[in-house]
């Protein structure tokens, strides 16, 4: 028997077993930590758990927002400001940081439009997109993309 505990922002009822299958206690506050997807859940511990214990990753941070355009007034009505939030902030060893976004399946428009922001407001930041399948394990999302449509292009070649 399902236990409908509410229903995500994508109107779909969320079970506690659906819940409890992504979360994890997080290393820095030891505190329970419900990810938005597997995904996230995954790169959490595949790549910054790991990266904690190796010493390869010194911080992080979940959930880190950027501003990509103030709030403001027109004509009297106040418009929102419009802010992303990132899956992960990385800072590693050397010094270098790294923002990740976990992407799986289809993206929509609108996180490509934000991505876009993110390269032109914060030219220096070191932004990925990141996503894992079974034959590549974690991969940049824009080379999975390249790789898929290798494949569909051959796939076309052998059926002809």
């Amino acid at each position: 028997m399902r236990n409908y505990k509410k229903r995500s922002k994508y109107g779909v009822d969320q079970t506690t077993k659906g819940k409890q299958n992504r979360t994890v206690i997080d290393r820095k506050t030891e505190k329970e930590v419900c990810f938005d997807s597997l995904l996230e859940k995954r790169f959490y511990e595949d790549i910054v758990c790991a990266g904690l214990d190796s010493g390869e990753i010194v911080d992080y941070e979940l959930q880190k927002k950027y501003k990509l355009q103030p709030s403001f007034r027109h004509n009297g009505k106040t418009i929102r400001a419009i802010d992303y939030v990132a899956d992960f902030w990385v800072k590693y060893s050397d010094g270098s940081e790294r923002v990740y976004d976990t992407k799986g399946g289809m993206v929509d428009p609108s996180a490509k439009i934000k991505r876009k922001l993110m390269y032109y407001i914060y030219p220096d930041l070191d932004y990925v997109w990141i996503t894992h399948t079974k034959s590549t394990g974690w991969i940049d999302w824009d080379e999975n993309e390249a790789l898929k449509r290798a494949r569909k292009k051959e796939g076309k070649k052998d059926g002809n």
